[in-house]
């Protein structure tokens, strides 16, 4: 079974195309449970699997991504990562990066990134109640990128 997770996230875009997007959990799941955070990301932003390698992080991602490709050509569809968080760890950091955009006469663009959706997962036998009514995940995080 699946529960929503307490969680918050953040957006630090500080380094141009580059930014980090972060998930803390506020409760370590239950005993027997495990948690993931899932990403629905839009063809604007892009995951490069081999950096999340790099760095240690378990992931699933749904598909090859051209990471050149620009906005135009990668598609109406966007990337769906699921990371799977290790025993006793409760913040998530995943690396994003901005594709290459249309032109813009004002010189940035507005993406809008669904919030993430942290869970845990439990076998059926694992009772669970106590939400502690925090579900503070921002729903939509806006990033402005130059183009």
């Amino acid at each position: 079974m699946r529960i929503p997770a307490p969680s918050t996230s953040s957006l630090d875009h500080s380094q141009g195309f580059h930014f980090i997007l972060t998930t803390h959990l506020h409760q370590s799941p239950p005993d027997d449970c495990s948690a993931h955070v899932s990403y629905s990301l839009p063809p604007d932003v892009y995951i490069d699997p081999y950096e999340l390698e790099t760095i240690g992080i378990d992931f699933k991602l749904n598909e090859y991504l051209d990471l050149e490709l620009p906005v135009e050509v990668a598609g109406m569809s966007g990337a769906e990562l699921r990371v799977d968080i290790q025993p006793g760890v409760r913040n998530v950091s995943v690396p994003l990066h901005a594709r290459y955009g249309r032109l813009s006469t004002t010189g940035h663009r507005v993406v809008h990134l669904p919030g993430p959706h942290a869970t845990w997962t439990c076998p059926d036998h694992v009772e669970y109640s106590d939400h502690t009514g925090l579900d503070i995940r921002v729903p939509h995080l806006l990033l402005s990128i130059s183009c």
